[in-house]
């Protein structure tokens, strides 16, 4: 049984002298989060200083009772917010990452698939660094920056 065989369902009898139909009866199937989707909601790139919301769906019989947000980093996760949706104002660079949330009921739970939130920034400070070896020199250019830099 799956939850396509919701809905109302009836018999009907009948004979030489007539038919019937029965009472409807209700099929409500029951099931836990699935389908969990993370999405960021934004205006197209997300630069240093916007706002971000993303939100969190799942389908679910009976529905939902916490939607839980999550960030990735290395082998920690941080939980951020108990809400369907979590939105990051005056967003910086520290918020690029994975991000993922949990749809919970009360008969399971189920997680989204990680969602990257890549935020954009001009560069920062650029700094001269030296090489020497033997009789030559090299100098590079070096600054923190997404996207990456073109140096002149």
């Amino acid at each position: 049984m799956s939850s396509q065989h919701t809905g109302f369902y009836y018999c009907t009898a009948h004979n030489q002298l007539g038919q019937d139909n029965s009472t409807p009866a209700h099929l409500d199937v029951l099931y836990s989060p699935r389908n969990t989707r993370a999405v960021i909601i934004s205006s197209g790139e997300t630069v240093e200083g916007d706002l971000v919301t993303l939100s969190c769906s799942s389908d679910a019989n009976p529905p939902v009772l916490t939607y839980t947000w999550f960030k990735q980093r290395a082998a920690t996760v941080t939980l951020l917010s108990t809400d369907q949706n979590y939105t990051i104002t005056n967003i910086s660079s520290q918020h690029s990452g994975l991000y993922y949330c949990s749809a919970q009921s009360r008969l399971g739970q189920h997680n989204s698939t990680p969602t990257r939130l890549d935020v954009l920034y001009p560069s920062r400070l650029p700094s001269v660094s030296e090489h020497v070896s033997d009789s030559s020199l090299t100098l590079a250019c070096v600054s923190d920056t997404n996207p990456a830099s073109s140096y002149l």
